[in-house]
C-alpha cells in the first residue's frame, strides 16, 4: 500500500508539474528579442595615429560572429578578432578593441554589426587620425564696414591654416609663414546682424581643432565728411562744434552750430580756456531746447591708434556709462588718443558708436578762432546692436 499511495503521489507531481508548465507556456510565451543597433558610449580617445588601437565602449556591439565591423571615416578595419594582422583584438558586445588601419582619414567612427543579412550601425563618433593642433586664442574682432567685419587672432604653432566658419559659410585663412597674429576679413554680411564666428586650427593631416569663437555684427565706420576729415570747432569759431553721430538725412553723421544743439549727441566746448568733449547736455550753451541724454565711456589710447587698430573682445553694452564731459586738458591725456565708447538714445532703445579723438601733437590743432579737434566713428545702425568700430 505504501508503495502504491508513493507511486500514486510521483504520478500527481509529474501531472500536475507539467500541467503548470504547459500553463506558464501559454500566459506568458517566449517572443523573439528584438535587434538594437550599437550604441557608443566613450571612445579611449578621439585621436589616434596608423595602427594605434583605441578602445570603443558601449552597448550592442554584438558577438566576433555577427560580421562586426568598425568604419573610420570611409576606411573599414580588417580581419578575424584574434587573429595575427587583424585590426581586432576583442570584440564583445560591451567593448571592442581595435587598431587604426591603414589609409584611415579623420571622419565619422561607426560600429556595425550585420544580423541575418541586416547592417545596424551606431550613430557615428568623430575621430581624428594624425596630428591635431589647438584652437585658436586670443581671437578678436572690429567692425571693418556696414558689410564687414575683421578678426584676428594668435597664430597657432603647426598650424597648416584656419578655417572661420559663420552662418553656415567657411572660408578659409592661409597664415603668413612667422608672422604671430592672423588677420582677416570677413565680408557680404549684413548690416546691423550679430554673427558667431568659430575659428579652427587645421592640421598638416586636415584636422580641425576645437572652434574658439566671437559674437560680432558690422557697423558703419565714418572717418570724413564730404571728404574732409570730421572736425569740431571751438566756441569762437562760426563752424559747427556739436555733432550728430548719424544724421538719418543722408546717414553720415553731421557737424552742427549752436543754433541746432537740440540734436547734438557729443560736442566740444572750449570757453574759459576749457577744452572739453563729451555729452551734448552737459556742455553749458543756451541752446533753447536741452540736447538728449547721450552716455559715454573712456579709454586712453597711444597716440598713434586708428580705429583700424581697434580689436576687442567684448559687447559694448558690457561697459559703465556716464553723462559728463571730459577735460582734454588733463596731464595724463597729453599726447594721447582717447576712444570714446558712445550709448545713443533712440526711443526705448540705445544705438551704440565708438568715437576716436586725435590728440596726436595736442587736441585742439589749426590757428584761432578755428581751431578744432578731429575725430573718426564707428556707428552701429540698428538698435541694441552693442558692436562698432
Amino acid at each position: 500500500m505504501k508503495v502504491m499511495k508513493l507511486l500514486s503521489y510521483v504520478a500527481l507531481f509529474a501531472f500536475l508539474g507539467l500541467s503548470f508548465t504547459a500553463c506558464g507556456d501559454d500566459e506568458d510565451p517566449i517572443t523573439p528579442g528584438t535587434i538594437n543597433n550599437p550604441a557608443i558610449s566613450s571612445l579611449s580617445t578621439n585621436n589616434a595615429n596608423i595602427g594605434d588601437i583605441v578602445t570603443i565602449n558601449g552597448a550592442d556591439f554584438g558577438t566576433a560572429d555577427d560580421d562586426g565591423t568598425v568604419y573610420f571615416g570611409d576606411k573599414q578595419a580588417k580581419g578575424i578578432v584574434g587573429e595575427t594582422d587583424s585590426d581586432y583584438i576583442t570584440w564583445t558586445n560591451t567593448k571592442i578593441e581595435v587598431r587604426v588601419p591603414l589609409g584611415a582619414t579623420s571622419g565619422n567612427l561607426i560600429v556595425s554589426k550585420t544580423i541575418d543579412g541586416t547592417e545596424y550601425k551606431s550613430e557615428p563618433v568623430m575621430f581624428y587620425v594624425g596630428d591635431m593642433v589647438e584652437a585658436p586664442t586670443e581671437l578678436m574682432a572690429r567692425s571693418e564696414d556696414q558689410t564687414s567685419v575683421a578678426l584676428k587672432w594668435k597664430a597657432v604653432t603647426d598650424a597648416a591654416k584656419y578655417v572661420v566658419k559663420y552662418d553656415g559659410q567657411e572660408k578659409e585663412v592661409i597664415p603668413t609663414p612667422g608672422a604671430e597674429t592672423v588677420m582677416t576679413t570677413i565680408t557680404g554680411l549684413d548690416e546691423g546682424t550679430v554673427y558667431t564666428f568659430d575659428v579652427h586650427s587645421i592640421s598638416n593631416d586636415l584636422n580641425l581643432s576645437a572652434a574658439t569663437s566671437i559674437d560680432w555684427a558690422p557697423a558703419y565706420r565714418f572717418e570724413t565728411i564730404e571728404a574732409n576729415t570730421i572736425k569740431l570747432y571751438e566756441a569762437a569759431s562760426d563752424f559747427g562744434s556739436g555733432i550728430d553721430l548719424f544724421n538719418e538725412n543722408d546717414g553720415s553723421p553731421a557737424i552742427l552750430t549752436v543754433a541746432d544743439g537740440q540734436d547734438w549727441n557729443l560736442g566740444l566746448y572750449t570757453k574759459n580756456d576749457d577744452v572739453q568733449f563729451g555729452s551734448a547736455s552737459k556742455i553749458p550753451y543756451n541752446f533753447g531746447t536741452t540736447p538728449e541724454k547721450c552716455e559715454l565711456a573712456k579709454i586712453t589710447m597711444a597716440a598713434d591708434v586708428t580705429l583700424d587698430d581697434l580689436y576687442g573682445s567684448e559687447a559694448l553694452n558690457g561697459s559703465t556709462y556716464t553723462e559728463e564731459l571730459f577735460d582734454l586738458n588733463a596731464t595724463d591725456l597729453q599726447d594721447k588718443n582717447i576712444l570714446f565708447f558712445v550709448k545713443v538714445p533712440n526711443g526705448t532703445n540705445y544705438n551704440y558708436a565708438k568715437v576716436l579723438v586725435n590728440g596726436k601733437g595736442g587736441f585742439l590743432q589749426g590757428t584761432a578762432p578755428n581751431r578744432y579737434i578731429e575725430v573718426t566713428i564707428s556707428y552701429q545702425k540698428e538698435v541694441n546692436v552693442p558692436y562698432a568700430k
